[in-house]
């Protein structure tokens, strides 16, 4: 399995990424940035994906160890 951070996240082309990656069985998100975004539950903003995100919100970009995941 792959490690994912999405940056951008909260846009509509990351968003859509974002629902790619979360239902693809050899990606694991570990990350989803959106600057504007930060801190707030990612289902708040897209409500469709909320059974794929669960409570999971927005990170910051500096709070996340990008040279850790496999893909960014």
């Amino acid at each position: 399995m792959h490690s994912v951070v999405i940056v951008g996240a909260s846009g509509y082309a990351g968003a859509e990424l974002l629902r790619l990656c979360l239902g693809h069985p050899g990606l694991e998100v570990v990350g989803a940035t959106g600057a504007s975004q930060a801190g707030e539950p990612i289902a708040a903003l897209y409500p469709n994906l909320v059974g794929a995100v669960g409570d999971r919100r927005f990170d910051r970009v500096d709070d996340l160890d990008l040279a850790a995941a496999d893909l960014v």
